[in-house]
């Protein structure tokens, strides 16, 4: 709960978020909202059909997946994780753990550009031809998104047209607005990036529907 006053002329009562420069709910000497999650399934998972190509001349490993029949190259990502130890008397002493089947730490994260750069989260490959199958997940989260900009709007908002132009902004996160201000005037709004599934949108399901695990070589793309 905080109560935000500002040099330019700002004065907000309401609830924040650790991190957000702004009230996320609440209101200005104009306009007042409140927040609900809308529940919109806006995340798909696909099952790919994979291939392992010789390492790149840096050894990491090179993925393709197959849609509609053509390769499409898999962003491979190396990543690192270092832990502080403890109890060795050098104060910090942070080192680098090392990826081992042992300890199930990946040597590298691998990313569907296609899934909206989605990562695969589940990978079956034949050692010998190096064919097989993965697990991609898609969110419309996983590109840049611009939520604070809508609160930056909001904040500042003195009347329901600037509200409503500060919603355009808010991507991810399917919330609920309820609006009300100092000139009587009540609304409601539902907004986010919201999936259109190319066979829902034309009136049918293209094998398994969007809460089971959807075919990755076409037909129920976004």
């Amino acid at each position: 709960q905080i109560h935000l006053v500002t040099k330019d002329g700002l004065d907000l009562l309401g609830s924040s978020v650790a991190g957000a420069p702004w009230v996320v709910l609440g209101q200005n000497t104009h306009v007042t909202w409140g927040l609900t999650t809308t529940g919109f399934d806006v995340t798909d998972t696909y099952q790919e059909t994979i291939q392992a190509l010789p390492a790149d001349p840096n050894g990491l490993p090179r993925f393709v997946t197959y849609f509609q029949g053509q390769p499409e190259p898999v962003t491979v990502i190396p990543v690192t994780f270092r832990v502080k130890l403890i109890g060795d008397g050098v104060p910090p002493n942070v080192v680098p753990v090392a990826p081992t089947p042992a300890n199930g730490i990946p040597p590298v994260v691998l990313t569907v550009p296609r899934r909206n750069h989605g990562p695969i989260v589940d990978l079956d490959v034949d050692p010998n031809t190096g064919a097989g199958t993965a697990i991609s997940v898609q969110y419309t989260g996983f590109s840049g998104t611009r939520e604070l900009q809508t609160f930056a709007r909001l904040n500042r908002a003195s009347n329901l047209e600037e509200f409503v132009e500060g919603l355009q902004y808010f991507d991810v996160g399917s919330q609920n607005f309820i609006y009300g201000d100092i000139d009587g005037n009540i609304a409601y709004f539902s907004t986010a990036e919201v999936p259109l599934r190319e066979d829902l949108q034309a009136n049918t399901v293209a094998g398994a529907p969007p809460w089971f695990i959807r075919n990755g070589q076409g037909g129920n793309e976004w």
